[in-house]
Order: C-alpha cells, then structure tokens, then sequence
C-alpha cells in the first residue's frame, strides 16, 4: 500500500503557500484492507476514506493506475503526486515544469468532460494572476464555450461554489474577465456578459461601457468588503440596464 499527496496541496506547497486541504491517492490496495485499517468509506459512486485518525480524505486510484488517476484532474500543476514515504514527486504530465514558468494547461483531453473546469481555471488565473494561460487551453476553452448547451445539465450548486470561491480573491475581476473574452459568462450569466458595450450614462462620471463600470464599482468594493453578498451585489447592481 503507497499513500501519495495530489493535486492543490502538492502545487501550494511548490508555491510555498499554505494548503487548505490535504487530498490523498492510494494504490496497491484494496477496500476490504482499507476497512480493516479503520478507514471509513464515505460518498457515493467513488471510493473515498476517511482516515482513522486524522479525518482526511483518501482515495483509491482509478483501476490501482496512479497515471490514470493523474490524467483525469483538470490541471498538469494540480496533476502531481508526492509519495508520503519517500517525498519523491510522481510528475508524468510535467506540472513541475509549467509551475516553474507559471503556466496554466489542461492535462489532458478529459479536461472537456466537466465545464465547471473552465470556471475554475479562470478562477486560479484570478487567483495566481504571475501565471499565464497555455495557448492550447485558451483554444479549448474558446471551442467549448460555443457550445450552447455546455451548461445545461450542471448541478447549480456547483456553479455557486465557483462564483463564492472567485468573489473572495483579492482581484475577481480577471474571472469574469477571461470568462467574457471566451463566451463562457454568456452561457450561465447571460444577464452580465450583456452589459459589454451597452453604453454608460455621462452623469455617473465612468469611462466605457457598463462592463467596464461593473467591473471598476466590483473592484472597489473589493477594497472595501470581504463579504460575499456586498461584492456579489456590485456584481449585478447594473444588469437593469
């Protein structure tokens, strides 16, 4: 049995930041060895196991093939593990190297299969605004962005997730900015994409359009608050409009 550190935890601790959450891979073991370790399953449709002792999440690698289970995540800086034993770092999609030249790339095809990752690659260009998106992901995320039903069958809650993690970076703007430059906002905001190019009244004193004002009276209201519903109502003071 190997217990590997994955995905955030490994890249902030590249970055020398803080982790919130430790996410843990297993492979060559099995349930029933799990169970008799006193690990607690929990979830549905995946194994997930709390650990005895200290609560924190382990998962089984996908068919035992910790590559396979790599190859999946969003990310190649989110697509690195740590073995726990030996601190030696398993990096077959070269995350090392892109955290290195502050890059953003997908890892692989099955990026496409979740939209929400989109969100969440806007919302780490927001939140590591040093690193730069890869051309080949700005190009998939432009492709998937046409197609109109991208968001159709996704859980709301997720999006909330998204929305609330990205309204508590020091600078949202560059999410919803990118999301804009790609078409994805139009597709589950439709209301706020809207307000590009829709002129700004002269008396209110603001350059451009109400894009522009938004994301100007968003910015500022960043300065001032930390709390969601404050930054949130910025967000959509102007969608009457």
């Amino acid at each position: 049995m190997k217990f590997f550190l994955t995905g955030g935890a490994v890249r902030d601790e590249l970055l020398g930041v803080e982790a919130k959450d430790n996410d843990y891979i297993i492979i060559d073991a099995d349930r029933d060895e799990l169970l008799l370790r006193k690990f607690e399953p929990v979830g549905k449709g995946f194994e997930v196991f709390l650990h005895p002792d200290t609560k924190e999440e382990y998962c089984l690698a996908l068919e035992n093939d910790l590559y396979k289970e790599l190859e999946r995540r969003d990310l190649t800086v989110n697509s690195i593990a740590k073995d726990i034993e030996t601190g030696n770092y398993y990096d077959p999609f070269n995350g090392l190297e892109d955290i290195q030249n502050n890059t953003l790339r997908h890892t692989s095809d099955f990026f496409s299969e979740d939209p929400i990752r989109i969100l969440r690659l806007a919302r780490f260009k927001a939140q590591y605004p040093k690193f730069s998106i890869h051309k080949d992901t700005l190009c998939l995320c432009e492709a998937l962005s046409r197609n109109k039903s991208l968001f159709d069958s996704m859980v709301g809650e997720r999006f909330l997730i998204e929305l609330k993690r990205a309204l508590s970076l020091p600078s949202p703007t560059i999410f919803f900015e990118l999301l804009r430059e790609w078409g994805t906002l139009n597709l589950f905001f439709s209301e706020l994409s809207q307000l590009w190019k829709i002129p700004q009244k002269k008396e209110y004193h603001s350059e451009g359009d109400c894009w522009d004002h938004t994301m100007l009276v968003l910015k500022k209201s960043c300065e001032l608050s930390s709390s969601f519903s404050v930054r949130f109502a910025c967000l959509i003071h102007d969608l009457g409009k």
